[in-house]
């Protein structure tokens, strides 16, 4: 079950082949983040990331499936069933 998170609390960075963008969570979703990116993210790549929550982190694939400015819709490429359950207290419901 989702529940609405602390705004700001989680960083993000992903990492390109000649170095890393940083930015941070907008919006949490269970197959999906929304980010504010410092700079545009290739779009169709599978990126490797970190995410930066309230007691862990999580890491993985995303691809940037949409863009605006810099804020990019990454989804998540594969997340275990540990990480969606450290995931869950951050997401946000689709309503």
């Amino acid at each position: 079950m989702a529940r609405e998170r602390e705004s700001g609390n989680q960083s993000l960075t992903v990492y390109l082949s000649d170095g890393a963008v940083s930015g941070y969570v907008m919006r949490l979703h269970d197959t999906e983040v929304l980010a504010r990116m410092d700079s545009r993210l290739p779009q169709s790549e599978r990126l490797r990331f970190l995410l930066q929550l309230q007691g862990g982190v999580i890491s993985g694939e995303v691809t940037c499936v949409e863009q605006a400015e810099r804020v990019c819709r990454l989804q998540f490429a594969a997340l275990t069933a540990s990480e969606r359950d450290r995931l869950a207290p951050f997401l946000e419901s689709e309503e």
